[in-house]
């Protein structure tokens, strides 16, 4: 005690430091300099401290000016500052979940065989434009690139192989017209108003009539409606046989003027006539005819009543009669409405009651004629089919035969739909030359809400033709089918097809690098002159890596193999290992004579060829790839109608604690839930993954019949992984490390966008300007300019992370100068909405596939507003 009260002294070194679990450092220091130097101070003044002899410092006290001895005390506490400094240090780097050091991790990581993910390549697609009326070979490895942008340096891309363009195929507008019937909306449109087709009435539809793949099909009239202004008749029907049809194939659409039964369907009962007229007749043919496609034997009973049995069935009961031939039947009257001539075919179709099996027959004659049998006599009409009839029994009382074909008049030219979504295409021009599983991009206005947005959104996406191209030179039309259903809407008048279509990888090919001489040397390293190399998506199924090197070494002329490590490599196995320091510099190496041959000496026998550039520089937008680094004549320009993705930088220190320990857990294969989240995320371009086992819909809650994998993904950059070249790589690495029996559904993040609002009070000693920011950066979207990162980054949230006010509130009162805050507004973002509760400030719950996101580019995809009072001016 003294005059001023208690003295407060610092607290001397504690022996055993406290590291509860969960920690992201370990506490090993014993004490700082302040606790030392007191610790000894007060050490130097116990009596026992130089035992026997008594301690001649007993009434020595610090604070003594000039005192040699506090000197010597405090510089051995300097001493053991720095030295239990130090010890903390390696200490935090002996584990993964504490090192800080990249060059630690490595060799944590190493023990456990894991080598953390490289880089990886973006991919994409471009179009190629071509001069008029030039047909050129783009080869592999043509290159194009993009310009400098701000924060991302030009990339330089790649084709991965050789494609045909040609000025045929630069821009194909969509027709808006259609000639040929609607099959998908099952309607046909007809030139005039007297059809004579009513509703219950049969047309027949055939696509390819007199081709070798002609088919016909029966379909059942459900609605007639005539417009008398425009003179048109619309007919709608529904499929009673064969399989849907398209619009891609010449259609011939017939009515039946004639509905008639055959002859004999009104003979009088086998059981009203005299028994004179019905004992002890029998027919016998000539020879033996077959019934449904089983022989029959004679003696046959005369009871045309009588079906028989399937054994042996009446050929009276059924047609055709059975001593005509089994191409012919007679109707049971004249019909001068059936006719056939080279000019006008005729048809015919057996429809037997209760049936589903009509038979659809040509007719190749008609005649008129007489005809006696089942104890009547008539005139008839005879009709001659190019097939036999019989495919299916057609009892005879019970079968309605309808002919008398007549071809309608479809109307030309009909206006398709104003919005597109999907896989047939009506293109306008003759475009020959389109191929069967072509890729192909659709670039048009998508149809998004509100539809009557004043200005228009572009997309595209791509596809893959499912089949070679159907042309209608009579209407200058060309049809293709895509493989898939477009998976937007778009306005049909906007719309166009791009087939000079070619896939492109990020990277540029240093053809042929000196690497140096041997020298028959151990462990000879030779780096390589250009970085960072690039790796590409690896296209091997046995490989458990995701990415694959693009770099390869030859000897004196001889192509050596690179390996993970040499250690089990043998003394003459030509092989080589590569290292990547943290500039991304690569540097081969070769083995010593014992794991891997050693190079031998020579004069500049050592090349390299290799790409160069990978990482997010290569995730661009679309229209950013549009230099045409390589030339080819009459390529005139290129751009990315989609954007590129897939390309990720090498793992970060948080990156590798994180893969690291999931590696061993999967060793390179799917097996449980958890499993395929941490498969992806070892994938280069995925910054985010997680994995449910759906075994409920998750709308209706009632159990599914199939239950599968769900695996969400989020991009390093955010931007949709759907219908990229990357998914379709990604999938296929996925489906090779996985079991196939095992349904597996993958679909991006669902993005919920944040509005927030913070003011915050500053205290009148803080600078004001200086204050605000150092809470926008806290709170900042995106990366701050010292590379720190802010609460709603990207890589700071995960999968169904929500956002709390008490967060907002204890993070930001946290930050020095600021006094109060109030969080004013904290929603999802859109309109304002009506209700005042929902208005105020509230927790947003993120569902476990959705993510939090504001988006500093998009104002319509959440916001971040900061405002303050108070503080002194500092601008």
């Amino acid at each position: 005690m003294n005059s001023l009260g208690p003295v407060s002294m610092p607290a001397i070194a504690s022996a055993a430091p406290s590291n509860p679990p969960g920690l992201s450092a370990i506490r090993y220091r014993i004490g700082t300099f302040t606790s030392f130097r007191r610790a000894m101070l007060d050490k130097v003044a116990a009596p026992d401290l130089m035992a026997p002899a008594p301690n001649p410092f007993l009434k020595w006290h610090d604070g003594i000016d000039g005192d040699y001895q506090t000197m010597l005390i405090e510089l051995w506490a300097y001493l053991a500052d720095i030295l239990t400094f130090y010890q903390e240090r390696i200490s935090n780097e002996a584990y993964i979940t504490t090192a800080t050091q990249l060059d630690s991790l490595l060799r944590l990581v190493s023990l456990i065989d894991y080598r953390p993910r490289p880089g990886g390549g973006a991919s994409g697609l471009v179009i190629f434009t071509v001069a008029k009326n030039t047909s050129l070979a783009i080869p592999a490895g043509f290159r194009v690139g993009s310009r400098a942008q701000s924060g991302k340096p030009a990339a330089v891309f790649e084709t991965s192989s050789s494609i045909t363009a040609s000025d045929d195929n630069n821009t194909i507008p969509l027709s808006l017209v259609s000639p040929t019937v609607d099959f998908l909306k099952n309607t046909i449109v007809l030139q005039g108003v007297n059809s004579r087709v009513a509703a219950g009435d049969y047309l027949l539809a055939v696509e390819n009539e007199g081709s070798t793949n002609e088919e016909a099909n029966l379909r059942q009239v459900t609605a007639v409606i005539a417009d008398k202004a425009s003179g048109t008749t619309t007919i709608s029907w529904q499929d009673f046989t064969g399989v849907d049809s398209s619009a891609t194939k010449s259609v011939s659409v017939y009515a039946f003027r004639v509905s008639a039964g055959p002859f004999g369907n009104a003979a009088p009962p086998w059981n009203t006539l005299s028994p004179t007229l019905t004992t002890g007749e029998t027919f016998s043919p000539p020879v033996t005819i077959s019934i449904g496609g089983k022989p029959a034997q004679p003696p046959y009973p005369t009871n045309w009543d009588d079906p028989g049995t399937n054994d042996a069935p009446n050929p009276l009961f059924y047609l055709p009669f059975p001593s005509d031939p089994p191409n012919v039947i007679f109707l049971d009257g004249i019909y001068p409405a059936v006719k056939h001539s080279a000019q006008n075919p005729c048809w015919a179709v057996l429809i037997a009651d209760g049936s589903l099996h009509p038979q659809i027959l040509h007719v190749t004659d008609v005649g008129q004629t007489s005809k006696v049998a089942y104890a009547i006599s008539a005139k008839v009409t005879r009709l001659t089919f190019a097939e036999p009839v019989g495919l299916t029994f057609f009892p005879l009382r019970k079968t309605v035969v309808l002919t008398g074909s007549e071809r309608l008049t479809l109307q030309e030219a009909l206006p398709l739909p104003a919005t597109i979504s999907n896989k047939v295409l009506i293109l306008t021009g003759i475009h020959s030359k389109l191929q069967d599983g072509q890729t192909v991009v659709l670039q048009g206005n998508q149809v998004v809400a509100p539809t009557n947005s004043p200005t228009p959104t572009l997309a595209a996406e791509s596809g893959i033709l499912d089949g070679a191209p159907a042309i209608d030179v009579n209407h200058n039309l060309t049809t293709v089918t895509l493989k898939e259903s477009l998976a937007h809407t778009y306005l049909r008048a906007s719309c166009s097809l791009l087939a000079n279509v070619a896939e492109v990888t990020q990277g540029e090919t240093v053809k042929d690098e000196v690497l140096g001489s041997g020298d028959g040397t151990a462990f000879q390293s030779y780096p390589l002159k250009k970085s960072p190399l690039t790796y590409l998506p690896s296209t091997d199924p046995e490989s458990a890596a995701a990415v694959q090197s693009t770099l390869s070494v030859r000897v004196n002329g001889i192509l050596w193999t690179e390996q993970a490590t040499l250690v089990n490599s043998a003394p003459h196995d030509q092989a080589f290992t590569t290292s990547v320091d943290d500039a991304a510099q690569t540097t081969v190496i070769f083995g010593d004579g014992f794991n891997g041959a050693r190079p031998p000496s020579g004069i500049d026998n050592i090349h390299a060829r290799y790409r160069k550039g990978l990482g997010t520089s290569g995730n661009l937008q679309p229209g950013s790839i549009q230099q045409l680094l390589d030339s080819v004549p009459g390529l005139q320009k290129v751009i990315n109608p989609l954007p590129s993705s897939g390309g990720g930088d090498a793992d970060n220190i948080v990156q590798i604690r994180q893969n690291a320990p999931a590696s061993v857990r999967t060793f390179g294969r799917a097996v449980s839930v958890a499993d395929y989240a941490a498969l992806a995320l070892s994938y280069p371009g995925i910054a985010k993954a997680g994995a449910t086992w759906v075994v409920r819909d998750p709308l209706t809650l009632q159990p599914v019949p199939h239950p599968y994998v769900q695996l969400t993904l989020a991009a390093v950059d955010g931007s949709p992984i759907q219908g990229t070249v990357f998914a379709v790589k990604l999938r296929r690495f996925l489906d090779d490390h996985r079991d196939p029996n095992i349904s597996l559904r993958v679909q991006d993040q669902s993005p919920v966008y944040v509005d927030i609002e913070v003011d915050v009070d500053i205290d009148s000693r803080s600078p004001h300007q200086a204050t605000l920011d150092r809470v926008q950066a806290a709170l900042n979207p995106g990366p701050n300019p010292d590379g720190s990162l802010g609460y709603f980054a990207f890589d700071k949230l995960d999968f169904g992370q929500g956002i709390y006010l008490s967060a907002i509130y204890a993070l930001v009162q946290a930050i020095p100068g600021v006094s109060d805050l109030a969080v004013t507004a904290l929603r999802r973002a859109g309109p304002p909405p009506a209700d005042p509760v929902s208005i105020s400030p509230h927790d947003i719950v993120v569902g476990p596939t959705e993510i939090a996101i504001i988006d500093p580019r998009d104002p319509n995809k959440g916001s971040l507003t900061i405002s303050g009072k108070g503080g002194f001016s500092d601008t």
